[in-house]
C-alpha cells in the first residue's frame, strides 16, 4: 500500500525554495539518503527504539512490501512528503537504496512513486541522474556547480550516517558537537572533546572526522570518571536519543559499556564504509533544563542571519527529543530574545562555509538567565514545519501547534490502512515508523491546538479515531469471511 502524498490543503508561509530565491542562496540541492548501516540496533539508542534506523526516504517495513522493494518501487513516506513540501520545487534529489547500494536522482517531489528501472531507462531531461555505480554523496556533489551550494539535508532519523556519505562536506564539521564547543563568544556548557581510537586496521579516515584529542578507550574511561556528575556524553555523530545523561555512578558505567558495544560494532568488517578509525565523544556539563527551544534560522550568502521560527522542544526520557510545540502569539518576543545569539552563530557558520537553513538547540537553566547553545543541526529540522504552518493553523483558530509522537498498538500496516482518514485540517500524520521491539508502532504527526493545555491533549484525539477505524475494518473483514 502506497503512502499518500502530504495534505494538499496545507498552505505554507514559506518553503525552503522560496527562502533560497529571496536571499540568493543558490540553487536548491536536497540530500535525501537511504542507506542505513547494518547495525543490529543503532548503538546508543534504547532497545525499544529500533525505528531510529528508519530514514526519511524509507517506507514502513512490512513483509507485504518485500516484493515491491525487490522490483525497485520506491515510496516516499508521509514525513518525506512534508519535508519535500517545505523544499518547494526541488531541483535535485538523491537517494541511495540500502539494499542494492545503487543511487538515483530525480527533480519532481510529487513523483512519490516510480520504478527505479524506468528512471534509469528513460534518462528523463528533467532528472539530474546520478550514476548508479557511484556513492550518492560524491556523485551529487560532482554534478553541482559552486553556485548551487545550498544544502538542505533530509535524513531525519539517522542523521549520523549522512555526513559520512558526503565527502569533504562542511556539514560534517557543523554536525559535530565540537563546532559549538570550539566557537568562542557563544554560551556553551563546559566540555571535553575526545576522539576514541576504534582499533580497526582497515578504516576510511576521510569518512568520519570527529575532531578532538586522540585517546584510547581506557583513557576515555579515566577522563569520564574524573568528571563531577551530572554530565552528558554526546557522540559527535549522534542523533535524538543517543546522548547519555549521567547522574549516578551506575549510569556512568552503563555509558561505558554502551560505548564499548558501539566500538565493537564499528570494528565489524561490514561497517567499514560507514565508520572511520575514531569515535568522537563530547563530555559536557549537564545544565538543568527549565526551557528547551529549537531555533530554526537561515544563514544567507550575504547579510545577517535571521530566525524563521522558535519551537519549544518536548523532552522525553534522558532529555531525548520527543516532539516540539509552538505558540504563534509568542513568536515575535522569542525571535527578539534569541536574535543576538543567532546573528553571531550565523556569521560563524558562514565563515565555516555553510549557507542555508539550520536549527540550534538552546536550553535555559533555572539557576541562571543564560541561554545555553547545546546542539546544532545544519539541515532541515523536524520542527521547521511548525512556523511554516502558522497561517494555516491560525486561520482555523489554532494559536498553537505541535509535532509529536503518536504510539499505537500493532504493526505499521494497520496505521497505513487508515492514514488517509486520519488526515484532517487540524492534524496530519507525517510518518509511521517501523515496529518497536514490543510490537507496537510510533507515528509522527503535526496538529493544531487552541492553547498550551490543548496542545498537550490534541494528539490523543487520534487514538479513538484509530480504534474506531480498526474496529470497523475488522468487523467488515469478519463479515466478508462468513
Amino acid at each position: 500500500m502506497a503512502w499518500p502524498t502530504f495534505k494538499s490543503t496545507l498552505q505554507l508561509d514559506f518553503t525552503i525554495d522560496s527562502i533560497a530565491r529571496e536571499h540568493e542562496l543558490g540553487e536548491l540541492a536536497v540530500f535525501a539518503l537511504l542507506h542505513s548501516p547494518p547495525y543490529d540496533i543503532a548503538p546508543g539508542i534504547p532497545r525499544d527504539r529500533k525505528y531510529a534506523v528508519d530514514t526519511a526516504l524509507s517506507w514502513y517495513k512490512d513483509p507485504e512490501e518485500s516484493s515491491r522493494r525487490e522490483n525497485g518501487d520506491q515510496s516516499l513516506n508521509a514525513y518525506s512528503q512534508s519535508v519535500l513540501q517545505l523544499c518547494g520545487p526541488t531541483r535535485y534529489l538523491a537517494f541511495s537504496s540500502g539494499d542494492s547500494g545503487k543511487s538515483y536522482g530525480y527533480a519532481d517531489p510529487d513523483m512519490h512513486q516510480f520504478a527505479s528501472s524506468q528512471l534509469v531507462k528513460e534518462q528523463r531531461p528533467d532528472v539530474r541522474f546520478i550514476n548508479a555505480d557511484n556513492a550518492v554523496g560524491p556523485a551529487l556533489l560532482a554534478s553541482i556547480s559552486p553556485q548551487q551550494m545550498f544544502y538542505s539535508c533530509v535524513a531525519h532519523d539517522f542523521q549520523d550516517e549522512l555526513p559520512l556519505l558526503v565527502e569533504n562536506s562542511v556539514m560534517w564539521r557543523l554536525e559535530c558537537k565540537s563546532f559549538l564547543q570550539e566557537t568562542d563568544g557563544l554560551q556553551t556548557p563546559r566540555g571535553e572533546l575526545l576522539a576514541i581510537d576504534v582499533g580497526k586496521t582497515e578504516a576510511k579516515d576521510d569518512v568520519m572526522r570527529s575532531g578532538g584529542e586522540p585517546v584510547s578507550f581506557e583513557e576515555f574511561q579515566q577522563r569520564l570518571r574524573h568528571w563531577t556528575l551530572p554530565v552528558v556524553v554526546k557522540l559527535t555523530g549522534g542523533m535524538s536519543g543517543s546522548n547519555f545523561i549521567l547522574r549516578t555512578d551506575e549510569a556512568r558505567e552503563e555509558c561505558v559499556k554502551a560505548l564499548e558495544e558501539r566500538l565493537q560494532q564499528y570494528r565489524r568488517p561490514e561497517h567499514a564504509p560507514f565508520t572511520g578509525d575514531k569515535l568522537g565523544v563530547l563530555i559536557q556539563e549537564l545544565k538543568d533544563v527549565e526551557e528547551s527551544f529549537c531555533v530554526n534560522f537561515c544563514v544567507p550568502r550575504n547579510g545577517d542571519g535571521f530566525i524563521l521560527g522558535v519551537a519549544e522542544q518536548i523532552l522525553g526520557e534522558n532529555s531525548s527529543w520527543a516532539g516540539a510545540r509552538i505558540d504563534y502569539s509568542g513568536q515575535d518576543s522569542l525571535k527578539q530574545r534569541f536574535q543576538p545569539q543567532i546573528l553571531q552563530l550565523a556569521t560563524k557558520m558562514r565563515n565555516e562555509g555553510f549557507v542555508g537553513v539550520a536549527g540550534v538547540d538552546i536550553v535555559c537553566s533555572p539557576s541562571d538567565e543564560t541561554g545555553w547553545l547545546v546542539d546544532i543541526n545544519p539541515r532541515i529540522n523536524g520542527s521547521l514545519i511548525l512556523p511554516a504552518c502558522q497561517t494555516h493553523f491560525t486561520s482555523l483558530g489554532y494559536n498553537w501547534a505541535t509535532v509529536a509522537w503518536l504510539p499505537f498498538p500493532g504493526p505499521p500496516r494497520i496505521l497505513a490502512q487508515h492514514l488517509a482518514e486520519l488526515q484532517t485540517t487540524r492534524g496530519m500524520v507525517l510518518k509511521a515508523f517501523s515496529e518497536r521491539a514490543d510490537g507496537n508502532t510510533i507515528a509522527m504527526l503535526v496538529i493544531g491546538a487552541a492553547d498550551g493545555e490543548d496542545v498537550m491533549n490534541a494528539p490523543m484525539e487520534l487514538f479513538p479515531k484509530l480504534g474506531q477505524l480498526e474496529a470497523e475494518r475488522v468487523a467488515k473483514e469478519n463479515g466478508s469471511q462468513q
